[in-house]
């Protein structure tokens, strides 16, 4: 499952008179733990907006790009009389975009703090790219390559938490738990944390 923290900062007047339609932008860091997933790359960068509906409830939209990872490994197997020398290189690359919709509804909010309820679905998308040459003595080698283009749909559950600091200003962070209901990475939990700020436009 996917467990997801989200903390927003709104603006001091927010809280009370919040205004309805795309009214905040934010930048945050994102950190994931996905079970089972050799391939995602646990750090990222998001970027997101907010619609308001009214005081109590508003939705985060945002889009998560992970850096593509790399991993080399080369070693060499030395046989004894009954195998042969065998050397191996390995290549793996992999990148990822996450696009979460989630609904909230604020719990408890006040001049310059709310803290809400958040549940919603998640779009991820994974790319990734395997390689694999093994050389024998005296054989030809042995290659392998493989691509996949991986689309999964998942469901959120977590909370979010907005601190105001001017204005215009503020500082964000969210959790969230939630499991991959559809695609290749069906059945996998994950828990992401994200934090940064937002710059309210209206």
């Amino acid at each position: 499952m996917t467990i997801g923290v989200i903390i927003s900062v709104s603006s001091l007047s927010q809280t009370t008179n919040s205004t309805r339609g795309f009214s905040e932008v934010k930048l945050n860091y994102n950190l994931s733990f996905i079970s089972q997933d050799p391939f995602t790359t646990k750090m990222g960068i998001a970027l997101g907006s907010t619609y308001f509906f009214n005081n109590r409830f508003f939705i985060d939209a945002g889009f998560v790009i992970k850096p593509t990872k790399e991993e080399v490994h080369d070693y060499d197997v030395i046989g004894d009389w009954s195998f042969y020398n065998m050397h191996e290189h390995r290549e793996l690359t992999a990148l990822f975009m996450d696009i979460p919709i989630h609904v909230n509804y604020k719990v408890l909010y006040f001049k310059s703090f709310s803290f809400s309820l958040s549940l919603g679905t998640r779009l991820f998308y994974l790319n990734t790219s395997h390689e694999l040459i093994r050389t024998f003595d005296n054989q030809d080698p042995f290659y392998y390559k493989e691509k996949r283009n991986n689309l999964n749909l998942g469901l959120d559950l977590g909370f979010v938490q907005k601190f105001a600091i001017t204005e215009k200003i503020g500082l964000f962070a969210s959790q969230y738990y939630g499991q991959a209901l559809l695609g290749y990475s069906k059945g996998f939990e994950s828990t992401d944390l994200n934090f940064g700020i937002t710059y309210r436009i209206k």
